[in-house]
């Protein structure tokens, strides 16, 4: 994540690669090989098919890269990361770790729209940013905008802490401002899956707190609503130019800035090749309305790209998240939180794809085994 997040925002390529994450992901599979930690369950097997597959058809090294490392990667290591095991406060500091290089792509955002009250901003996701495009940077915020939330849930007494609403009021008015919204709904998805989960387990004991804070986050959406002249607003209601004068309706297509018509032009494709799938990274150039844009859905990718045995091996996956959910044991706060991770990564791969490292690390952490520590000392010491 730093490496792909600071990388892209100070334009580092090709010194640091905007796809290092992916070839990070490379790297750990063959890590895990040699470790011999690699188990050969259905995800594994699939993927080795996926993976002889297009060698078969043949693939570009861009094409490869761009669009197969994350959702391979994630079939490669899922039954090997299941034996990863984590406490709940291991877990919380985990967390906490992957917000340090969104702090620092937090550092450098501000530096660089010091005249946000100058812009000119339009119904259309807005490019805040030089070397990053604006959907990458609400996946980014919306995600260190969770993250930060979190210790109003597991920690005690941070929310009687001024400084704590901070951080995430920060990521909240950055994410808001680059006018995209999927990375933003997607973080309020999560934290409600979190806030459930403390509800039925009747944790409830931050709810003022967490009342204080939402209100402090209307105030923002207010704010940034007046500066952009109300279109922040129109934005989050589906509003376009189009939509404004007439010549279009506000419908799911338009609301969600023509990802429907991308993933209905990759299921075209995968009717007409549902076998195989076309080759890696090709799929756009089957589409014939939507042919200039990447993929952003990676449910469509993946049909189109990867036929039925991609279809079979999406579904699975999202099973897999959903069978580790049911058997896990863990109290309920700890266990909606794994689920919110979950949903967090499945998400954002509807919305972004596989365009950033996002859904990789959510996903894998999901499968984590969460144990009580003090079980695990109690066992020791018996056997010492």
């Amino acid at each position: 994540m730093m490496f792909e997040s600071v990388g892209r925002l100070l334009g580092l390529d090709p010194f640091i690669p905007w796809e290092l994450g992916k070839y990070l992901n490379i790297l750990f599979f063959v890590y895990q090989i040699y470790k011999k930690n690699i188990r050969f369950g259905f995800l594994v097997v699939m993927g080795g098919l996926l993976i002889l597959i297009m060698l078969i058809k043949g693939v570009t090294w861009r094409g490869f890269f761009f669009n197969g490392t994350m959702f391979l990667g994630l079939l490669l290591t899922q039954e090997s990361l299941k034996s990863i095991k984590f406490s709940k406060n291991e877990l919380l500091r985990l967390l906490k770790t992957l917000l340090l290089p969104l702090f620092v792509f937090l550092g450098a955002s501000i530096n660089q729209i010091r005249d946000f009250q100058n812009r000119q901003y339009e119904l259309g996701s807005n490019s805040i940013l030089d070397k990053i495009p604006s959907n990458q940077v609400a996946t980014y915020m919306g995600f260190a905008f969770f993250l930060s939330v979190l210790p109003f849930f597991f920690t005690r007494g941070y929310s009687r802490k001024w400084t704590s609403y901070i951080s995430p009021s920060t990521f909240l008015f950055i994410g808001l401002l680059s006018f995209s919204r999927g990375g933003m709904i997607t973080a309020v998805i999560g934290l409600i899956v979190i806030l459930f989960g403390n509800i039925i387990s009747g944790k409830i004991n931050y709810l003022i707190y967490l009342t204080f804070f939402l209100i402090f986050s209307v105030l923002i959406a207010l704010f940034i609503n007046e500066v952009t002249g109300g279109n922040l607003f129109l934005r989050y209601k589906g509003e376009t130019q189009g939509t404004l004068v007439g010549s279009k309706e506000v419908n799911i297509d338009t609301y969600s800035t023509g990802r429907v018509s991308i993933f209905l032009g990759d299921w075209e494709t995968f009717k007409d090749n549902w076998v195989f799938g076309v080759k890696i990274g090709e799929s756009r150039h089957y589409r014939k309305e939507t042919e200039q844009q990447h993929s952003h859905v990676e449910l469509s990718r993946v049909l189109a790209e990867h036929g039925l045995l991609g279809a079979i091996s999406f579904f699975s996956l999202v099973l897999h998240g959903l069978v580790m959910f049911v058997r896990r044991s863990e109290f309920k706060p700890i266990r909606y939180l794994v689920l919110a991770i979950w949903i967090v990564g499945l998400v954002t791969t509807f919305h972004g794809a596989s365009r950033t490292i996002i859904p990789f690390v959510c996903l894998s952490i999901s499968v984590f085994s969460i144990v009580n520590k003090s079980v695990i000392n109690r066992t020791i010491h018996v056997k010492n």
